[in-house]
């Protein structure tokens, strides 16, 4: 609605006649074009991106028509006079106007719409040869090229007058040019054009940051310029329409998004370097902690194994089934510190697969609950039936086992743990509650760190390379959930995840 009444304002005011303006506005023009063809062809160089590619082809076809505009109307007018003189008593001589400089106007605009329309892909060019710049560059000139022979042959379709007086009035009463079927033809296939590509831009991306919405509205803005030149066919005449004031503002937009998209694209490989920085430093320290914890455990089933095999005869029947039930121990142990190391390396660079689907929530806690390690701790468990999450499974139940073993291992022997599970305002909660000497608050944030190595007094002889709640944590944060910790009622701490019912 708000297009249309633009385009019936833009197309029921007359002309006005502003010379010194004119020669302004088709400066500001040409160089606002140009500066938007720099902007997407320095784009295009660091990003090899086909769409930017055409769009600087567009952006310079219409550069080019503006110098065009400017040259057809300095050639139109006697500028000493138009320019320089402030009142003129007698009808000022105009050297006959041509046709072409409207129809070579049309003509860059319908070249620079075509790349427009052809700038994001029709189909899927996945295995084909990139698009080089010499071939975009090269069809829109040769195609400029063999429309201007249009123009000519249309050249009788534009009437001209040989003189008017007074250069500050408008001119309701005046006699128009009048565009014939060739200027009406070009114009309204580029209107065509750029409500395509401005759709098509619209369609790839709403984001602000993004290109494509300010792409998408200069397109559709150039609409109704177009729309009052096919009204007021008065380029290269010295007439300034209500259409005019739209040219410099169309590569304005465009150029404003092209800057503004560019900053957003650095600023995210800055981020996307800054976290592959970090996921490196992350696995690199991952691997340090790896090698030192598992090469305990290796050394013991080592000698193990090795006093086992040459003491064989010697041991007796206990004997031999202790020394099994201690390699089997620390092997259970270096293949619970593999499997945690793994799982943070997926948890840490966000690479672990979540597949989100309707699961029931006290089944995947007992899942997790029958996969921790209780060590002899009585579990009371309180589920609250009929809650159906969106959720990954496997991982929840993985962060569930996470915090019963965390329960377990810091909790007095034999006390009991609590497990419940509810729901409430859209959202799943889990709590596990220990008795243990809780958790006090300046080292919460600690915790659940990677490597967290504290341990409370009493607690210092756990094992462990503290990356269970770390990758609690971790897949809490891809359910849009989080962990928090908090004091139990009675002693000891609250370890409770919640998050939303629906992904």
């Amino acid at each position: 609605m708000g297009l249309a009444s633009a385009a019936l304002l833009l197309v029921t005011h007359d002309p006005v006649v502003a010379p010194q303006t004119h020669v302004t506005l088709a400066g500001v023009v040409a160089v606002a074009w140009s500066a938007a063809t720099a902007a997407a062809w320095s784009r295009y160089r660091s990003s090899s991106d086909p769409h930017v590619l055409f769009l600087s082809a567009g952006c310079a076809m219409l550069a080019a028509g503006s110098l065009f505009y400017g040259v057809a109307y300095s050639f139109a007018l006697d500028l000493p006079q138009v320019l320089f003189r402030e009142e003129l008593s007698s009808i000022v001589p105009i050297r006959r106007v041509s046709p072409l400089s409207v129809l070579g106007w049309q003509l860059s605009w319908l070249v620079a719409a075509g790349c427009f329309v052809l700038a994001l892909p029709w189909r899927d060019r996945r295995g084909r040869p990139p698009v080089q710049p010499g071939t975009v560059f090269g069809y829109a000139t040769l195609v400029l090229a063999a429309s201007l022979p249009i123009a000519f042959l249309g050249a009788d379709v534009l009437q001209d007058r040989p003189a008017w007086k007074g250069f500050n009035i408008a001119l309701p009463g005046m006699d128009r040019f009048a565009l014939g079927p060739v200027g009406w033809i070009i114009g309204g296939t580029t209107v065509v054009a750029l409500v395509v590509a401005a759709f098509r831009e619209n369609a790839r991306g709403t984001r602000a940051h993004t290109v494509h919405p300010w792409l998408a509205g200069a397109f559709l803005l150039a609409v109704p310029m177009h729309l009052g030149v096919v009204h007021h066919p008065l380029q290269g005449m010295g007439f300034l329409t209500w259409a005019d004031t739209l040219q410099p503002v169309v590569p304005a937009i465009v150029l404003a998004g092209l800057l503004v998209s560019q900053r957003e694209e650095i600023s995210r490989v800055r981020r996307a370097t800054d976290r592959a920085a970090e996921v490196m430093g992350g696995r690199a320290e991952i691997a340090s902690v790896l090698a030192h914890d598992v090469r305990s455990p290796v050394a013991t089933i080592k000698s193990l194994a090795t006093t086992t095999t040459q003491s064989y005869d010697r041991l007796s029947d206990a004997e031999r089934t202790e020394f099994i039930g201690l390699i089997e121990q620390e092997a259970s142990r270096l293949l619970d510190t593999v499997n945690q190391a793994s799982l943070a390396l997926k948890v840490d660079a966000r690479t672990a697969v979540h597949e989100r689907r309707p699961v029931d929530l006290a089944t995947v806690v007992r899942e997790g609950i029958e996969a921790a390690r209780k060590a002899g701790h009585h579990l009371a468990v309180e589920l609250a039936p009929g809650i159906t999450v969106s959720a990954d499974r496997r991982h929840l139940a993985e962060a569930v086992r996470q915090l019963v073993d965390n329960a377990a291992k810091f909790s007095p022997p034999d006390a009991p743990i609590r497990v419940t599970s509810s729901s409430h305002d859209g959202r799943a909660m889990i709590e596990v509650t220990d008795a243990g000497p809780g958790i006090p608050p300046e080292r919460r944030a600690e915790v659940v760190a990677r490597f967290a190595n504290w341990r409370p007094e009493g607690y210092e002889d756990r094992t462990g390379i503290g990356l269970g709640l770390f990758i609690c944590k971790g897949i809490l944060a891809e359910h849009h959930g989080d962990l928090v910790i908090d004091d139990a009622p009675g002693g000891g701490t609250i370890l409770r995840i919640h998050f939303p019912l629906e992904g």
